[in-house]
């Protein structure tokens, strides 16, 4: 499991009777490897942006399957959609050539793979949100439970 962090701080300061402001960020990656039975084991890093996209795309050449619920910042704003955007491609292009079975859930997912023009590319997307987290973690859907009867 990836978990991309990016924490902007914007400085806002006056001189002369002007406004200034200084938008700067920090981004973290926090891997987890899980094991039989135990607890996750967390190991962080803080890393430029680039170096945050290059890791997730490596990761993504590794795995079979890639399960995405949430994009990589606020994706809806110019300003910050590039990792979104660069890492969506990489999932589209890494399924296309058929090396990657790429699942995506959740409205802002979908929201943010439409709008890096990726959507059609994924091998399942899936506008339930929540419900399809707990559908893969094999939770009762009440919605499910009714129809079954």
């Amino acid at each position: 499991m990836i978990l991309y962090i990016r924490i902007f701080v914007r400085r806002i300061w006056r001189a002369n009777n002007k406004a200034y402001h200084k938008l700067s960020y920090k981004s973290f990656l926090l891997e987890s490897s899980f094991a039989k039975n135990v607890a996750p084991n967390f190991s962080s890093s803080v890393c430029s942006f680039e170096k945050t996209v290059d890791v997730i795309k490596a990761k993504m050449a590794e795995c079979k399957t890639l399960v995405w619920n949430g994009p990589l910042g606020a994706f809806e704003l110019k300003l910050f959609d590039e990792a979104t955007n660069e890492v969506a491609a990489e999932a589209a292009r890494l399924t296309k050539q058929g090396k990657l079975v790429s699942v995506a859930g959740g409205g802002d997912t979908v929201s943010a793979l439409e709008s890096a023009g990726v959507a059609k590319d994924f091998t399942y997307i899936s506008t339930a949100g929540g419900a399809f987290l707990e559908w893969m973690e094999g939770k009762e859907l009440p919605g499910v439970k009714v129809m079954e009867k």
